[in-house]
């Protein structure tokens, strides 16, 4: 059995970067490097970068980065332990026999047995949906609906009936805890014992991007209230962050470039029942940043659609501003009085409801267009609304979208163009225009320094070029640099060196002790070299005469603070035979 260091090498070896990173994140070819979106933080231009080369990740504006590892668990939310285990599952390596700490093994078997409970709890509504009286009357029910057994067994849908203990009892039988069951979400817990969440409702199992379950949602066949019900928030279930079917839809959101949003379970599965696959829900919570940062890694384009009433114009106006702050385009897919995505694809067909999606406007335009027939066209109700509109407007950095939004709201409002901008430029100061700092900018910001001695050109010659480095293994380079950042990637560099015979920069991460350090290493690997192969022995050559002019004024700050005359004399007279030189 191979080593827990092994394994994990193994893991890395097979492990395929930019194609892992890829399924969650669009990226896009830049030079030697991927780019994309941060899936991490909201932004608009990209800023996330991969490096297949190198096999590692970094985003320059919320500095998040690592190695395979690290994005499992950043992207997932688990732990090392649980990302170790499923990337060896991934990438089909055995896993070795390591206790990891005790804190992670217990973390990793809660949420194995919460998984484990959630998937014996699916097993048993699918169960009840399929088979007695009940069940019979739950299947007619969703067959009422217009759902085929096809669509039902896809995703799993359930029965839970209509009593206190039908799940508890089940799950007891099965000898699973009632308090793990509690735990995850499935059961409430009372002065005597537990009992049932989900009562008398159809069943629809939440799934995680692996395909796990990991929460329930559970729908009632009469008037009864509330309508849905969801899991509440678990180690597994985050409301906020998930969307009903979106690990079913994945590959057609990629293919077609666009993903639908719609409002409830019934009516993604009714859009995918006519074949319209490219379409996830939200669990019974407006859109998040977190559902719409998740989606930009999917789809160039989203088509939100919203019901014709208030509530339907309030949640358009609401999401408008998600879109605008993660960068992403979006149109909005308003229906008839009336109707739902369910009730017009079941009365129109899929081709009618296509052309709601062929013809959607941008969301800007929508909400534009709504607000705009709310008023008079008195100049008091246009500044009102130029403020609102201005203030939604306020996180967009791409001058060009900027203009063409100006453009419409003054075609629309019939006020000048300046007017407008003035506003904008009230509500975002400094913002319009601004540049986003990345690679590129860092790289020229490189090249234009003159003095070998800065610490970025000093970190780029030691990984780009070790073996030209390790000749200034002598250099004290405490006097060198100030930055301790720097001093301590140095020392890690050699240390690497001394204790491996060889110098592998991107495996520098092992050998450093801050977070910022190892920030920093990403940021220098990601650029290419600033050095020619003809100018690495002048570039050499000129670290070492600056590290002995260095130590030189550093030997006489030393003589004259001992008041040395004789010693800081024949310092001086060698520092101005060094400067005639």
């Amino acid at each position: 059995m191979a080593s827990f260091q092994e394994t994990k090498e193994e893991i890395q070896r097979r492990a395929d970067l930019v194609g892992l990173v890829g399924k969650f994140v669009k990226l896009k070819k830049s030079g030697r490097n991927y780019t994309g979106l941060c899936p991490f933080h909201s932004e608009k231009s990209p800023s996330f970068n991969v490096s297949p080369e190198r096999q590692f990740f970094h985003c320059f504006g919320c500095k998040k980065g690592g190695n395979v590892f690290d994005f499992w668990m950043e992207y997932h939310g688990v732990s090392f332990q649980e990302a170790f285990r499923e990337l060896a599952r991934i990438y089909g390596v055995d896993l070795p026999e390591r206790p990891f700490s005790e804190a992670d093994r217990k973390k990793r078997d809660l949420r194995a047995k919460l998984l484990s409970v959630a998937e014996a709890a699916s097993a048993y509504f699918s169960s009840n949906l399929r088979n007695g009286l009940e069940g019979s009357v739950a299947r007619a029910y969703l067959e009422g609906r217009g759902l085929d057994p096809a669509t039902m067994a896809e995703f799993r849908l359930g029965y839970a009936v209509n009593r206190w203990d039908g799940l508890l009892s089940h799950l007891q039988d099965k000898g699973i805890d009632p308090g793990l069951a509690e735990q995850a979400g499935l059961l409430i817990s009372k002065a005597n014992g537990y009992y049932d969440r989900f009562r008398g409702r159809v069943i629809f199992p939440i799934f995680d991007l692996t395909g796990q379950v990991v929460g329930f949602g559970g729908r009632c066949m009469d008037d009864s209230l509330p309508k849905y019900l969801n899991s509440p928030e678990t180690l597994l279930f985050h409301k906020g962050e998930l969307l009903y079917g979106l690990h079913e839809a994945v590959s057609a959101v990629r293919e077609t470039g666009r993903v639908i949003i719609v409002e409830g379970y019934m009516d993604c599965l009714a859009l995918r029942s006519h074949g319209i696959r490219e379409v996830v829900a939200v669990l019974g919570t407006a859109l998040t940043p977190g559902h719409v940062r998740r989606l930009k890694g999917f789809a160039a384009e989203a088509y939100v659609v919203f019901d014709s009433d208030e509530a339907g114009r309030a949640a358009a106006v609401k999401s408008l501003p998600l879109f605008l702050n993660e960068g992403m385009s979006a149109r909005a897919i308003a229906l008839p009085e009336g109707e739902d995505p369910d009730s017009f694809v079941k009365a129109l067909g899929r081709t009618k409801f296509l052309e709601l999606v062929s013809e959607a406007p941008a969301l800007f335009d929508f909400i534009l267009d709504l607000k705009s027939k709310m008023i008079s066209g008195l100049p008091e109700e246009k500044a009102l609304l130029l403020n609102e509109i201005a203030f939604m407007l306020k996180s967009v950095s791409d001058e060009t979208i900027s203009a063409l939004y100006v453009r419409r709201i003054a075609q629309r409002l019939d006020i000048p163009e300046t007017l407008i901008w003035r506003r904008l430029r009230e509500q975002t100061p400094g913002a319009l225009g601004e540049d986003k700092f990345g690679p590129g900018d860092s790289l020229e910001w490189m090249r234009s320094a003159d003095d070998y001695g800065s610490d970025l050109q000093i970190l780029n010659l030691m990984v780009h070029h070790p073996g030209s480095f390790l000749q200034l293994k002598g250099c004290n380079w405490g006097l060198m640099t100030s930055a301790p950042v720097t001093v301590e990637l140095i020392e890690a560099f050699f240390r690497s060196y001394e204790t491996d015979g060889s110098v592998v920069p991107e495996g520098l991460g092992e050998y450093l002790i801050t977070d910022e350090a190892r920030r920093r290493l990403r940021e220098i690997l990601l650029h290419p070299s600033i050095y020619t192969e003809e100018g690495l022995e002048q570039a050499v050559s000129e670290f070492r005469e600056r590290h002995r002019q260095t130590e030189l004024k550093e030997l006489i700050r030393q003589a004259k603070e001992k008041g040395d005359i004789s010693e800081l004399n024949a310092l001086l007279k060698l520092k101005g035979r060094s400067n005639k030189k």
